[in-house]
């Protein structure tokens, strides 16, 4: 008589799909200076503005949408919110 064998265990997945720790790189890149991540941040935070700005100016208040800002500074929704907390702090 045999013995039975073990399922294998499921490949270890990395990348964007990495839903469970295990599954991330152990050693990521090191991360940015402060200094050189704020200016980074304070960049990104103009270039929003300035197509606030474009998109404000040729399609008017109620058409300036985070969709439309999104896609003019060629950005997600999302990543708009890791920069203002809301549509009207963007928008002040």
């Amino acid at each position: 008589m045999t013995k039975p064998v073990p399922p294998t265990p499921p490949p270890r997945r990395e990348g964007a799909f990495a839903s469970h720790a295990s599954c991330r790189p152990r050693h990521p890149g090191r991360p940015l200076p402060a200094s050189l991540a704020a200016s980074a941040v304070d960049r990104s935070r103009e270039e929003i503005i300035d197509a606030v700005r474009r998109v404000l100016f040729r399609d008017g208040l109620a058409a300036t949408t985070l969709l439309a800002v999104a896609r003019e500074v060629g950005l997600t929704k999302a990543a708009l919110y890791y920069y203002y907390p809301s549509k009207d702090a963007m928008l002040f």
